[in-house]
């Protein structure tokens, strides 16, 4: 009986743990060049890594930084870029700047600084369509799926840790 039970827990802490393996979430960017910092942040269990480049890279050739536009376009698209597993409940999208010094970072985010491992520091903020800035460091997009009812505040904690969790 002490075995079946042992054999059982074995069992159970193996499926629950490869479960929440595939839910992990993940990050894909395109790196093509130093000046791009554009990020997808997404379920594992919804895009492989190319499908997730891939939908980064369309996403690009639209060349908007309008919101509103690219929830549209990823809500047309997801489809063709998914694994075919659920549905996204969730599109976030959020500015990013780079910046070389954190200290300048902090200094003029009106978002929050991250320190993304193997690069400078990014500030990011909510999306802020037509502001003209004076600002020469690169600037991009991050966009955050989710497969379940989620706040905003919520979407930026939860990217801001992958980001930082990036080996």
């Amino acid at each position: 009986m002490n075995k079946i039970c042992f054999i059982l827990g074995l069992s159970f802490l193996f499926f629950q743990t490869n479960a929440q393996k595939s839910m992990a979430i993940q990050t894909s960017n395109l790196n093509l060049s130093k000046s791009n910092i554009n990020r997808l942040i997404y379920p594992g269990t919804n895009f492989s890594s190319a499908n997730a480049k891939n939908l980064l890279l369309e996403l690009e050739k639209l060349h908007t930084t309008d919101q509103e536009k690219m929830k549209m376009w990823l809500t047309n698209n997801f489809r063709r870029f998914s694994n075919g597993s659920g549905e996204m409940k969730q599109i976030f999208v959020f500015s990013l700047r780079k910046f070389e010094d954190c200290t300048n970072c902090k200094k003029f985010c009106k978002g929050r600084c991250v320190q993304d491992p193997g690069a400078d520091c990014v500030c990011i903020s909510h999306s802020e369509p037509n502001l003209r800035t004076t600002d020469t460091s690169p600037a991009g997009f991050m966009v955050f799926l989710y497969a379940n009812e989620l706040d905003e505040s919520k979407a930026l904690e939860m990217s801001i840790s992958v980001i930082q969790n990036i080996r």
